[in-house]
């Protein structure tokens, strides 16, 4: 008989010892809902060492021997500190998270902002294109205030509005990450742009702040507004956490995303606070985040301090606020943290919306520092009708930068319309030569001013050339030869459009044997202007047959203004980084060779005075330029303008072979009718320069030069980016750069 009670007694003990370990154990199950199963997390009975060895194996913990009984007893604590949150909150779920480790003085040090970082609340507003404004951006709400808006709105559901979480690790940039998270929101809602934009940037740079070691949101946005500071793409300065604080931006050739206007907010009452996410966007908060340490899920409503701030995170939903949701007891905030994936949920945290969700708010105390960055590139970008060409509809599109200029193209012939740069007393003029309206392109643009060109640029000796043994004839439009696609080339057509972000895509299908050219043709042109007055433009070419391809841009320029004629063009300064010219024979038709520059007019290796350059009379320029390249589809510096009396400077980079420097030769002579272009100014010749990028003129007959034959599967490539600024004549500055007196 007393063996068949110590038999019970020992199934006994094994039951109860099963049901402990089990509870250990369920503490590391996945819940799909905490709140549901707080009872299973909240299981706490001794075997603490037990756990902490699991605990160590489902969150890849190792420890020396010293440092394991440090963790142990961290460890036994936020067991403690848990079951005493869960009691607090109702609806939050605390457990075992990978800070569970740590001492709560521990996870302060390295999770969250020193004490004083985020002091007293200072109301704020500023845009960042001028002075600081006392008068509240009309960017910061679509409606009016009070008026009715969704009881939940979420912005992860507008597809590559809120970037996936990342992970700040021990680097205390909170700070950082949410000011670059709003911006990149901002970026996509407002521009369409869903680029990742740099954090180490930020955190590098931010000079005022102090990088990983802590860093405040105010000073950030100070520092990025005075500064105008550029935030780069991602992949150009990558995430590294770095803890050197080494600014790694380059002085000049970088541009990005930019902030225009930002606004901090003091005591934001909940209705404001749901408005503002709903009809503005992602919103930059400070929290108090002291007991986020063991957070798994659910909504915090007390776990909070009044007038704490500790942390930066952002708000980028709500749920259930003014709705009687039997789903949503507690409405509140969806909160993007900066923690990863493997903290809360998916690296969320839910914040019931109540007025005094941080503690009872005394009257003298702040409980909440709140600020919307109103994020968008510095470049605005308007769309009009510009007529109507063969029943197919015109467009204009317009970019202005915040520093006054403006530069427009056109979808009829992908043409540079106008380019309006401030000179070096702030005046704009119009810099490239043009008409106002359609019909000017249409009927009177035989100098295919601004025009893209295609599918040949320049000239094809006898408008005839072989593929593989096969004659080719294209329209002669110059005499015996062909120039500039022919008689209907890419110029005087309509290109179909997209616009991206902020960039304006242009695309044509030429089809196969138009204007006698093999095979069919799909030709796309991308201009993009930055806020440092760029001008980027792309082309791309593919072709179902051996083809010719070699497009170009026609703009006429003078930095004077297109009103300046001949007079304001002589005073020009030109650098051209080429020691050789294309030889040509009595119709500008290269005859294969080449000639060297030095000790000639057209030697522009040293900037030259385009006057004295040209004072031989005649004709001059109409030539091929040799640029000294940096090597395949890298942007080298081909040539440089400057205007000293507007005090004006066009730089052009590009990854081409050639440049076609040309001093309209071709418009009316001075005893000739002008040609009546934009504001009725007439055009006459030597009234303005073309720098056109290009592979050599007529290459299809002239092994020696780089190809211009495009064959299937593979993509023409070309890219120009003309730089606009201004000369300061008090700075020393390297050749080519210097404008002699």
């Amino acid at each position: 008989m007393h063996w068949k009670i110590l038999f019970f007694i020992i199934i006994l003990v094994i039951i109860i010892a099963t049901i402990q370990l089990l509870a250990v154990f369920e503490l590391h199950f996945q819940i799909k809902d905490p709140v549901k199963n707080k009872k299973l997390v909240n299981t706490v009975h001794g075997f603490e060492e037990l756990r902490f060895v699991r605990y160590m194996k489902d969150f890849n913990k190792s420890y020396n021997d010293e440092e394991y009984i440090r963790r142990f007893e961290n460890f036994k604590a936020s067991l403690k500190e848990i079951d005493r949150l869960n009691k607090l909150e109702n609806n939050t779920v605390f457990g075992l998270t990978k800070f569970s480790d740590m001492s709560k003085k521990e996870f302060a040090d390295r999770m969250l902002l020193k004490p004083g970082t985020i002091s007293t609340c200072q109301p704020s507003e500023r845009d960042c294109s001028g002075e600081p404004t006392g008068v509240e951006s009309g960017l910061l709400s679509s409606i009016k205030y009070g008026e009715k808006i969704n009881s939940s709105f979420d912005w992860r559901k507008q597809a590559g509005v809120v970037k996936p979480v990342l992970n700040q690790r021990l680097c205390q940039g909170c700070w950082a990450f949410s000011i670059v998270g709003v911006l990149e929101s901002m970026s996509a809602i407002q521009l369409g742009d869903y680029t990742s934009r740099s954090i180490e940037e930020l955190i590098d740079c931010s000079f005022r702040n102090n990088g990983c070691y802590n860093g405040s949101v105010i000073l950030a946005m100070n520092f990025i507004c005075e500064q105008k500071l550029e935030f780069v793409t991602a992949e150009e300065y990558p995430l590294t956490l770095s803890m050197d604080k080494t600014c790694k931006l380059p002085t000049t050739g970088y541009s990005g995303r930019r902030v225009k206007y930002f606004k901090h907010m003091c005591h934001v009452d909940a209705g404001r606070m749901v408005e503002l996410v709903a009809t503005h966007g992602p919103l930059v908060v400070a929290v108090d985040a002291y007991n986020w340490a063991n957070y798994i899920g659910g909504v915090i409503t007390r776990a909070c301090s009044a007038g704490v701030a500790n942390h930066v995170v952002q708000i980028v939903g709500y749920k259930g606020y003014n709705a009687s949701d039997a789903e949503t007891p507690e409405p509140y905030y969806i909160v993007r943290n900066s923690w990863g994936l493997d903290w809360g949920e998916q690296g969320y945290v839910k914040i019931a919306i109540k007025d005094n969700v941080f503690g009872d708010r005394p009257p003298s105390r702040v409980d909440v520092s709140t600020l919307i960055s109103c994020v968008a590139e510095m470049v605005s970008l308007v769309v009009e009708d510009f007529g109507v060409y063969k029943e197919k509809p015109v467009k204009r599109f317009t970019w202005r930068t915040t520093g006054g200029s403006e530069i427009a193209v056109i979808s009829y012939g992908a043409i540079v319309q106008s380019i309006k740069i401030p000179d070096k007393l702030g005046v704009k003029a119009d810099l490239v030569l043009g008409f106002d309206d359609l019909d000017g392109y249409v009927n009177c643009n035989t100098p295919y001013l601004g025009a893209t060109i295609g599918r040949c640029a320049n000239r094809i000796g006898n408008a005839t050339f072989e593929i593989d043994g096969k004659t080719y004839n294209v329209a002669k439009n110059q005499g015996k030869d062909h120039l500039h696609g022919g008689i209907i080339g890419f110029d005087k057509v309509v290109w179909d459009h997209t616009i991206v972000g902020s960039k304006v895509v242009f695309s044509y299908f030429s089809k196969d044997m138009e204007e006698g050219y093999p095979g069919d043709l799909v030709t796309t042109v991308t201009y993009e202007v930055t806020d440092d007055n760029k001008l980027l433009v792309d082309f791309k070419a593919s072709t179902t047959k051996k083809t010719v391809v070699n497009l170009t841009n026609h703009s006429y320029f003078n930095l004077a203004g297109h009103d300046g004629g001949a007079e304001e063009l002589y005073k020009h300064y030109v650098y051209i980084n080429a020691d050789k010219i294309t030889k040509t024979d009595s119709s500008s038709i290269p005859t294969g060779g080449f000639s060297a520059v030095q000790n000639t007019p057209f030697d522009f290796t040293v900037q030259k005075k385009l006057g004295d350059a040209m004072a031989g009379g005649g004709n001059l320029f109409d030539d091929n330029f040799c640029i000294e390249t940096l090597g395949k589809q890298v942007l080298t510096l081909a040539a440089s303008v400057t205007h000293p009396p507007s005090g004006r400077l066009l730089e052009i980079h590009t990854d081409q072979p050639g440049v076609q420097f040309y001093t309209a030769n071709s418009l009316p002579a001075p005893t000739e009718s002008a040609l009546i272009g934009k504001n009725g100014v007439g055009y006459r010749r030597h009234g303005a320069f073309c720098l056109e990028t290009q592979t050599y003129p007529d290459a299809v007959h002239h092994s020696n030069f780089p190809t211009a034959i495009l064959v299937p599967g593979e993509l023409y490539l070309h890219r120009v980016v003309y730089k606009f600024g201004v000369i300061n004549p008090d700075k020393v500055i390297d050749a080519p750069y210097v404008v002699p007196a």
